[in-house]
């Protein structure tokens, strides 16, 4: 896993090295989102003022999936799962 913290934002990189790799951010697993939802809301609180970005990177085909703060949002820890 990767956190790259700059001046004005910070990034967090999931590696996943599962055999099914998702075509777009809508079709990655409920359980990612959640998971990296909480990153990005631990993140917020650390570091704020900060823009705070998330992707995944699958690691079987060399993808990475970058996540929208709106789909993160609505997998945010205490939400219901609903898909953007």
């Amino acid at each position: 896993d990767r956190l790259l913290v700059r001046p004005d934002r910070v990034q967090v990189i999931d590696f996943k090295t599962g055999r099914h790799v998702p075509s777009t951010a809508q079709a990655v697993s409920p359980y990612y989102l959640k998971q990296m939802a909480a990153y990005t809301a631990a993140l917020a609180r650390i570091f704020p003022g900060r823009v705070i970005e998330a992707a995944l990177l699958y690691t079987e085909q060399a993808r990475m999936i970058e996540l929208p703060a709106a789909l993160l949002e609505a997998n945010a820890p205490g939400t219901s799962a609903r898909r953007q």
